[in-house]
């Protein structure tokens, strides 16, 4: 097995891989040809979320920039996990894949409340209830933009942050691209 640095990843020529949760991504497909370093990311997901993932920290903490607050460690950490556990990636945000879930499930009011638990968790909840949704997802072959949800979770894991902005794209991902449920108003006769 070939290693690749940090570095080499921060530093690869394409924009893609200059952002730094693509790059971090980058970093983790390079490990799925190691079955013992994804076994110990998707174990990782097993600990309590205010418990520090001892088995994964070889994997993510060299990634992890100098002073990142915990809030973006712990969204790291979480992805690393979920990723190890089923690393299909796509381009549909958390959002939309859900979505895709729903509507092919005939839009059961289950996999919406599911939904909408995972859009209102705090930093506390959300670990939890994104592993059962993302679990969902995965069991319908279906793939994650993994940068994205990076992105987002570290907005809405860490205090202070505008979580209603990460909170609106979802909305709009989730219900722009499920059906819409409209009804006429009656008429006025």
């Amino acid at each position: 097995m070939n290693t690749v640095t940090r570095a080499d990843i921060i530093n690869a020529s394409t924009p893609a891989e200059r952002d730094y949760y693509a790059s971090f991504i980058s970093w983790l497909r390079r490990m799925e040809s190691d079955p013992g370093a994804m076994a110990r990311l998707r174990r990782s997901l097993s600990r309590d979320s205010d418990s520090f993932p001892v088995e994964a920290a070889k994997y993510v903490e060299p990634f992890l920039a100098a002073g990142c607050s915990e809030g973006q460690r712990r969204a790291m950490y979480l992805v690393a996990g979920l990723f190890a556990r089923s690393p299909k990636s796509s381009s549909r945000t958390f959002a939309q894949a859900m979505a895709k879930v729903y509507r092919d499930a005939g839009e059961t009011d289950s996999i919406e409340k599911r939904f909408i638990a995972v859009m209102a968790s705090d930093e506390g909840e959300i670990a939890e209830r994104l592993r059962h949704a993302m679990a969902l997802i995965a069991s319908k072959d279906l793939g994650v933009d993994f940068a994205q949800l990076c992105r987002d979770l570290v907005t809405l894991m860490d205090p202070g942050r505008d979580k209603d902005a990460v909170r609106k794209r979802w909305a709009r991902d989730f219900y722009g691209t499920a059906p819409a449920r409209r009804t006429r108003p009656a008429s006025a006769d």
